[in-house]
């Protein structure tokens, strides 16, 4: 922000700030969907139920496990938002 006196009773503020908006997305619910699915399958669950959703990225420790949990609470979604 930026504070600017004018006189002695004017001042000009501004500010800049990034937002975005969309779809909430449930991410309880993306784990759940995607219980005991492939690596490769992610995509293919998370993307039709969330139209603003431009990539998904899965990572599993260790990383040679093809197939990704079959308990939702060891699934850890996050959500990244570009602000470009």
């Amino acid at each position: 922000y930026d504070i600017k006196l004018s006189s002695a009773d004017k001042a000009d503020i501004s500010a800049a700030s990034n937002a975005y908006y969309g779809q909430t997305i449930d991410t309880q619910q993306v784990a759940k969907d995607l219980t005991g699915k492939s690596k490769k399958d992610a995509t293919d669950v998370v993307k039709p139920n969330n139209s603003q959703v431009t990539g998904v990225q899965v990572e599993t420790s260790p990383v040679l496990m093809p197939y990704l949990p079959f308990f939702a609470n060891r699934i850890n979604v996050q959500i990244q938002v570009s602000t470009n």
